[in-house]
């Protein structure tokens, strides 16, 4: 009996040296990143829309003129996580505005209707300026698939990040900053240490789409 127990006894062994192993050792964390970022933006026209004034005021645009460091943002209206960031992206907004950065966000969506962008938009003070991207021309041009996606890019027109605001979905529970540790790291001149992380957020759907 005691010999049918001993292949069952070895194997729980060989199982615990393992995870003994394995703690002392760990495998390395996979570094994340993205084929867009270092790629300069492309070049792109368009209007972009200030709805702090009224009636909102339009603008002419040409990316390859841009002078400023750029954020994109992406926003649409039925996602729950661009709700739960609203408050987030208003109060970065006013607070990196006033050192120079400048903030457009693009609405894709194919089910907002222009004057509930701009609606929501006011609402919720954003800040910035935005783009109607209503048939989802620039985004896609851009590479963003999901709301709350979020593209920096430098005074020399490069993609330096790429990835969501910040680590967590609920501003209490919140530990890393990636989007502003970006920015302080190219207003200051030095490389961005993170230039990716993945967002969990509704993906877009385009006009022409099919809906499952």
């Amino acid at each position: 009996m005691r010999l049918m127990r001993l292949p069952l006894v070895i194997a729980v062994l060989c199982l615990v040296l393992t995870h003994i192993a394995v703690a002392m050792d760990p495998m390395p964390v996979p570094t994340l990143s993205d084929p867009f970022v270092d790629r300069k933006l492309p070049a792109f026209v368009t209007e972009l829309v200030d709805v702090s004034t009224e009636p909102p005021t339009m603008s002419g645009f040409d990316s390859a003129k841009a002078s400023k460091i750029t954020a994109y943002i992406v926003v649409t209206l039925t996602c729950p996580v661009t709700r739960d960031y609203t408050q987030r992206f208003s109060q970065t907004v006013a607070e990196l505005s006033k050192k120079g950065i400048d903030f457009i966000y693009v609405y894709p969506s194919r089910e907002d209707a222009r004057p509930d962008k701009f609606a929501f938009h006011k609402a919720n003070a954003l800040g910035g300026r935005l783009v109607d991207d209503q048939k989802g021309v620039l985004t896609k041009q851009l590479h963003l698939t999901r709301a709350t996606e979020i593209l920096l890019v430098d005074r020399a027109g490069k993609i330096v990040y790429h990835g969501n605001l910040d680590d967590s979905r609920n501003p209490d529970t919140v530990s890393q900053h990636f989007f502003a540790d970006a920015v302080e790291a190219t207003l200051a001149g030095q490389p961005v240490k993170r230039t990716f992380s993945q967002v969990f957020a509704c993906p877009i759907h385009f006009e022409g789409d099919s809906i499952r």
